[in-house]
């Protein structure tokens, strides 16, 4: 079973696009020191996935299963169709090909 997924956007445009998602609520912002140099790191969570917005890049991490129940749980069957379905889910949401 495929659950766990991790997506990363480079593409600034894109990027802009789910971020600015109205679906996608505030978790939390932070900005660390790393190599003398200060990062932005926010977050925003959808459904159980992560959202997490660094200075160039997005990317999207979490449970496939969880989204497809409304990131309520994992606790049922999750068939290969299941996780085929949430993908198509999660393309027409945000509008963005994950191919």
């Amino acid at each position: 079973m495929i659950d766990w997924i991790k997506i990363v956007i480079y593409n600034p445009v894109l990027v802009q696009q789910v971020w600015n998602h109205r679906e996608l609520i505030f978790k939390s912002e932070e900005k660390r020191r790393f190599n003398d140099e200060i990062k932005d790191k926010r977050v925003r969570t959808f459904n159980g996935l992560t959202f997490t917005l660094f200075n160039e890049r997005l990317e999207i991490t979490g449970s496939l299963h969880k989204l497809f129940n409304n990131g309520i749980h994992n606790a049922n069957d999750f068939s290969f169709m299941s996780c085929i379905r949430v993908i198509l889910k999660l393309e027409s949401i945000f509008d963005v090909s994950i191919r």
